[in-house]
């Protein structure tokens, strides 16, 4: 597993970096790990890095239950989520998380190819929605 992450709280972002083999349990365990921080609070947007990770085994099982666990301990609260993803297949994992996200009134989750229009996102300063 590789997966870590790191919190600004003066940007209030939460940044997670996945690095080489990663499955569907890595990421519901971090994220139940993050989320029982007591000093975390559910108004950090996020950025997730997929750039340098191979995903396997991710399920729509293990999506659901990183949001229901996010929903169960922060509520509705509504933040951004953008999802460095250059590569097709971790592109689809993060579309098929958003709609997830969506359907369970989450964060909202937008994808990108490149850094930089991820971060101008998370900023406000991109626009309309790809």
């Amino acid at each position: 597993m590789g997966l870590t992450y790191t919190i600004d709280r003066q940007r209030r972002l939460l940044t997670t970096v996945w690095t080489g083999t990663v499955t569907g349990e890595d990421m519901v365990a971090l994220y139940l790990e993050i989320f029982a921080l007591t000093d975390f609070d559910g108004g950090f947007d996020e950025l997730v890095d997929l750039s340098q990770a191979k995903i396997v085994e991710l399920t729509a099982d293990h999506m659901q239950r990183a949001i229901a666990a996010r929903l169960r301990r922060f509520g509705k609260a509504r933040t951004r989520t953008a999802v460095i993803a250059p590569k097709d297949v971790q592109f689809g994992k993060a579309r098929m998380y958003n709609a997830y996200s969506d359907m369970a009134e989450g964060e909202d989750v937008m994808p990108f190819r490149d850094r930089a229009e991820a971060l101008a996102w998370l900023d406000g300063n991109s626009g309309e929605r790809v």
